[in-house]
């Protein structure tokens, strides 16, 4: 279970705890009025029933305090939540420190299913993936979110033409796992997706992933100083949603989206 749905449950949980609070003051307090009532005149009480006689209207006084500030301050309450959640996503933002997920793109998928869960199930959700080869993709996230989501998702993929490029600048399995994910990708798509393999003529300066316009995965590729090639290894990817603070990285992921000299190998459009 993903971190958004564990916070969900709790809520729903301590709201379901905040009404049985609720329900048992209206209980007590119904109880309470009807012992009042019920108790005998004055004049044939003793001093036990005198003393309670005294104390039931004060009680009585509380426990009608308690469903007011409820229904009053439950609201208040919750705008206050409300706030303090657009300050957070506002100080992800401001600190440009974003949603970190170090464990590469399997690190993100219940994270990614989430987001398209919450989506209006009649909307076409637009996926659009800037990938070294998009075997990561494919086999820790495409293959699942696609089973899930029929006829839901739009997949752009966009990974490098390996006939342009300098083949002494990438691990040498690259060009044979492109070729494969691109197989793989359309027999997982037909009939249940739309899907675009894009290829690009040159190494990418960021990688990641968009959904929509609103929401993004990137992550920066590196060297292998070593052996004078990118790095073959698992990537830390980082979760922005579009705000003021962060426009400029998605501008720069649909800038690199859209390098020049791409060229279509398939299409098969959203049915």
């Amino acid at each position: 279970m993903g971190q958004a749905m564990r916070g969900q449950q709790e809520d729903e949980n301590e709201t379901a705890i905040e009404w049985l609070k609720l329900v048992l003051a209206v209980v007590t307090l119904v109880a309470l009025t009807v012992i009042y009532f019920l108790l005998p005149p004055p004049e044939k009480a003793d001093a036990v029933v005198d003393f309670i006689r005294a104390c039931l209207p004060n009680i009585i006084t509380a426990l009608v305090v308690f469903p007011v500030l409820f229904v009053v301050l439950r609201p208040i309450r919750q705008r206050d939540e409300d706030r303090l959640t657009r300050v957070i996503q506002n100080g992800i933002g401001a600190t440009e420190a974003g949603i970190k997920f170090p464990d590469d793109v399997s690190g993100t998928v219940d994270f990614i299913r989430e987001i398209v869960a919450k989506e209006p199930s009649q909307r076409v959700i637009d996926i659009e993936i800037l990938a070294f080869t998009g075997g990561t993709f494919t086999t820790a996230l495409l293959r699942d979110l696609v089973q899930q989501n029929p006829n839901r998702l739009n997949i752009t993929m966009r990974s490098i033409d390996f006939s342009l490029t300098d083949s002494s600048q990438f691990p040498a399995h690259w060009e044979r796992e492109e070729a494969e994910t691109v197989e793989r990708l359309k027999a997982l798509c037909r009939g249940k997706s739309g899907l675009a393999i894009w290829r690009y003529p040159s190494f990418p300066f960021l990688l990641g992933l968009a959904i929509g316009r609103s929401h993004l995965l990137v992550t920066f590729p590196s060297w292998d100083l070593r052996t004078g090639r990118l790095a073959d290894k698992s990537l830390e990817y980082r979760y922005y949603g579009r705000s003021s603070r962060t426009e400029h990285l998605f501008e720069l992921f649909e800038n690199w989206s859209r390098q020049p000299g791409q060229v279509l190998v398939h299409e098969e459009p959203q049915t």
